[in-house]
């Protein structure tokens, strides 16, 4: 896609029903879009990893006890900041994406696979207990 001066512009479209999925708060509003360090890849809503290439999401990052606007953010390629706990004991955590399943989900939707139900199903949160999804 092109803009009128000529510059490109990346235009992916997501499924409604992937991109429904990562509300999980009314704060998710307040980065929609977050650059990974290399360009390679981008955090939709905090909650789901989208490859540029793979033009799809292929990894859903946990959910938290408590959401802070604008807290996800790519510390590195493969280390999301994460605000968890209560209200009065919250706690900014590092949490590890392994490039290793981000690469074997990559290759899966780029083949025509799905990302895998690992990806998009009910997970714990960064602390171990159980989200509310």
């Amino acid at each position: 896609m092109e803009h009128d001066d000529g510059s490109e512009v990346l235009a992916i479209q997501l499924d409604a029903k992937s991109v429904e999925s990562l509300e999980v708060s009314h704060w998710t509003k307040y980065t929609p879009i977050v650059w990974f360090p290399s360009g390679q890849r981008w955090l939709i809503k905090g909650h789901g990893v989208l490859d540029r290439n793979a033009k799809q999401l292929i990894y859903r990052v946990p959910n938290s006890e408590i959401e802070i606007p604008g807290s996800r953010r790519m510390l590195t390629d493969t280390v999301v900041s994460v605000v968890d706990g209560g209200r009065n004991n919250a706690t900014f955590l590092g949490l590890v994406i392994k490039e290793s399943d981000l690469e074997k989900t990559t290759e899966s939707v780029m083949a025509g696979g799905l990302p895998g139900d690992a990806c998009f199903r009910r997970s714990r949160n960064p602390t171990g207990r159980r989200s509310k999804t």
